[in-house]
Parts: structure tokens; C-alpha cells; sequence
């Protein structure tokens, strides 16, 4: 009996400390790892507040000082004055470390202000100009700034193996909760299928249950889509298959969109607005009869961005008669050649116009349904 609890004594103890990090830092003296992967989950021992940003937000949390950091009110006032202080020797060298940068000229050829040199590192390390927006990005470079000057970067295998596993282990840290959830209650599987530049077929996989919805994986189902669904219902007969409502309604306006009669009036605007955006002296007669309104009118899916385009030049139909007819748009020397001609000739078509109202009184109930 002795024996078995001084093992789990032994046992408790090993596992307290590993929750305790091996540092000098403050904070630790307030505060542990929730789990000893996750190295930025600290759970407070006065409040059992659980901070998700790092030994350096707690402290904060602990000294009561900072925005958006929640704080601990219960603490003892000489942790917080200890905490407090070493927030703001930090603070100080951070400040002297900037004042000898100053001094000494160091660095001088950097100007953040302009953004200069971090668009070339951006540019030359080809990193996606879209990564500046996300939060990750940021807080990275503000960690790179704390740091200061002298900061090396992580090399290949630093970034391919440890870091990542890491990186890896955090994030399923993270979905712990979710995938309890999908365990106990289930959960419900959804697809989002687009096409990308090449135009295959690309398919998201998403998990969704009353914690948040998971991404699973993006899958090329060029070939498999229509094969991977029988093989789901022989397997699994009781699923339950629901289509996309938007897909649908863009199938059903490709269809009308086929018609012959409704596909010579879309390639008669597509042939005019091509011409007209081709050459910057049509598009900028066009503007000045339109007042500097556009023609083309994007949307979420490429048969409804066909009934606004056409809605719009409907609208514009007396100025865009009036501009092909005009001394200006005959003095331009594009306007001469044969799809200039065709242009002209669409412009000024009764069967044309006509052929649009029908069009659009056709297309406009299914377009409003996808608004």
C-alpha cells in the first residue's frame, strides 16, 4: 500500500513539473503550462484564468496593465509589483537598445516608413502580397521588432522538421475541443466545389459540429466526383445528399444562357465590351458619354455578371448610341476596323435591344435569388 502511493506521488509531482518551465522569467513563478506541447497556453494559479498569448500576456495579465489583456484581479500585490516591474525593465531596455541603434547609425539605409525595404524582402523571398493582411503575418513581425536588431532566422531544417511538428501539434491543440464534440454528438460533412485557373474541378472538405466548422482538405475531383458520391450511397445508404441552391441556379442560368437566341444577344455585349476595353481611346470616349460609369459589372458567378453587364448597358443605351455616332468615337482609328465595325453595328440594333429586355426579364427572378 506504501509502495503504490509513493508512486503516485512520485507521478503527481513529475507531472506538476512538467507543466513549470525551466526559465527565469517571472511570470512562471505565477502561472504554468495547461499542456507541456503548448508552450503559449498559461493558466493562471490565482484566478485559473487561462491565457492563449504567451508568458509575456500573462505577465501583463498579472500586473493589470494592458489593453485586451483580461485581468487578474484576486493576484497578491506583490506579484503584481514584481510583475510590473519586469514588464517595464523590459520596456527600458528595449528603449535603450533603440537609442544605441540611433546613436550609432545602425541600420540607416532601412526606411519603414516608406515600406521600400520590406516590399523587396516580400518580393524577392516571393511571398504572397495577400499574407500582409493575415494576423499570424503581423504578429510575427511585431515579435521580429520586440526582438530588435540581430535576429537570425530559422534555417530550412529548422522550419521543415521541429518548427513545424510544433506548429503541428499546436493547431491540433487547438481543434481538441471540436474533435471531442464530433466524438459525443457527430458532426456534418460539407463540400464547396469551385473551379480554379485551370479549371479543374476543386473540392473543400469541411467538418461541422456545435463547437465550429474543421477543415478537413482540398481535394481534385476532375474525375472522381460523380464516382466518389455512388460509391457514398452504396456504402452509406442513409446519407444525406443536399445540393448546393447557388450551384443550381448558376446550372440552370448556364441552360438558358445556351439558347441560341439568347447566346448570339451575350456574345454580341461580349464582342462590344472586349472592343471597348481593348483600347484606351474607346474606353475613355466611353467613359466621357457615360459619365465615367463602367459597363462591365462583376458578380459572385459568371451568368449573373452576364445579366448585369447587359442590365447595365440597357441602362446606358441612349449614351452609348449617341457616343458611336459622335465625330469622337469616328476619329478614333480603331473604331474602323472590323470589330469596330461589329461595335457600331451592335449599338445601333433594334434586334439587339430588343433581344436584351427579353433577356433580362428572363434571367432577372433567378439572379435575385443568388443576391
Amino acid at each position: 500500500m506504501e509502495e503504490t502511493e509513493a508512486t503516485v506521488t512520485a507521478s503527481a509531482v513529475e507531472n506538476a513539473n512538467s507543466l513549470k518551465r525551466k526559465s527565469d522569467d517571472i511570470g512562471w513563478e505565477y502561472g504554468k503550462l495547461v499542456d507541456p506541447n503548448n508552450k503559449d497556453r498559461v493558466i493562471c494559479n490565482f484566478c485559473k484564468n487561462v491565457n492563449t498569448r504567451g508568458i509575456n500576456r500573462f505577465k501583463k495579465h498579472i500586473a493589470q496593465v494592458g489593453g485586451g489583456v483580461a485581468k487578474c484581479r484576486i493576484c497578491p500585490n506583490e506579484a503584481k509589483q514584481a510583475c510590473l516591474k519586469w514588464l517595464e525593465g523590459t520596456e527600458k531596455k528595449k528603449q535603450e537598445n533603440e537609442k544605441v541603434v540611433r546613436e550609432l547609425g545602425l541600420r540607416s539605409d532601412v526606411n519603414f516608413s516608406s515600406g521600400g525595404q520590406q516590399e523587396e524582402g516580400l518580393t524577392c523571398a516571393a511571398v504572397a502580397f495577400n499574407a500582409i493582411e493575415n494576423d499570424e503575418f503581423k504578429q510575427m513581425v511585431e515579435a521580429i521588432g520586440q526582438f530588435g536588431p540581430g535576429l537570425k532566422p530559422p534555417t530550412q531544417y529548422e522550419l521543415r522538421e521541429p518548427l513545424l511538428k510544433a506548429e503541428y501539434a499546436r493547431t491540433k491543440s487547438l481543434l481538441s475541443d471540436r474533435e471531442a464534440e464530433k466524438e459525443k454528438n457527430g458532426c456534418s460533412i460539407m463540400t464547396d466545389a469551385w473551379k480554379d485557373m485551370k479549371r479543374r474541378s476543386i473540392m473543400n472538405i469541411v467538418t461541422h459540429c456545435a463547437e465550429g466548422t474543421s477543415f478537413i482538405k482540398s481535394k481534385d475531383t476532375s474525375a472522381i466526383s460523380h464516382t466518389a458520391k455512388a460509391l457514398l450511397s452504396e456504402k452509406r445508404p442513409n446519407m444525406f445528399w443536399s445540393s448546393c441552391a447557388t450551384h443550381t441556379i448558376n446550372l440552370m442560368l448556364q441552360g438558358i444562357s445556351n439558347i441560341p437566341r439568347f447566346k448570339k444577344i451575350v456574345d454580341q455585349a461580349k464582342g462590344f465590351t472586349i472592343f471597348i476595353y481593348g483600347h484606351h481611346r474607346t474606353l475613355e470616349c466611353m467613359r466621357s458619354f457615360t459619365k465615367k460609369r463602367e459597363i462591365i459589372r462583376p458578380c459572385v458567378t459568371r451568368f449573373a455578371s452576364q445579366f448585369l453587364t447587359l442590365q447595365s448597358l440597357l441602362d446606358k443605351k441612349d449614351s452609348l448610341m449617341k457616343m458611336v455616332v459622335d465625330a469622337k468615337w469616328e476619329n478614333i482609328k480603331d473604331t474602323s476596323s472590323k470589330k469596330g465595325k461589329e461595335a457600331y453595328d451592335t449599338i445601333l440594333s433594334v434586334m439587339f435591344w430588343n433581344g436584351v429586355e427579353v433577356f433580362l426579364k428572363v434571367f432577372e427572378p433567378l439572379v435575385k435569388l443568388l443576391d
